[in-house]
């Protein structure tokens, strides 16, 4: 892991995300999913259909959290690391 941490830019893997925890835990609602991740469903379902948007800290970190609290490993969600 570089020592500039702060200076990286961390994107999640939509796809994955949406596999996984969106269709099988939530059966595709986006609305329980958001609430269960602490953010509105309307920026959720923009988040996740429209790939020019991105997550941000505040919300990179709010799914990063549910993923932890719900026992799955945060980093399988991470797909962009750069510079």
């Amino acid at each position: 892991m570089p020592e500039h941490i702060d200076h990286l830019f961390l994107e999640f893997d939509r796809r994955l995300f949406v596999e996984e925890i969106l269709n099988v835990e939530f059966c595709g609602d986006i609305a329980a999913c958001a609430n269960a991740m602490g953010m509105s469903s309307s920026y959720l379902h923009g988040l996740v259909y429209n790939t020019s948007t991105r997550a941000g800290k505040v919300n990179l970190t709010r799914i990063l959290r549910y993923c932890v609290k719900s026992g799955k490993d945060p980093l399988r969600y991470l797909t962009k690391a750069i510079d």
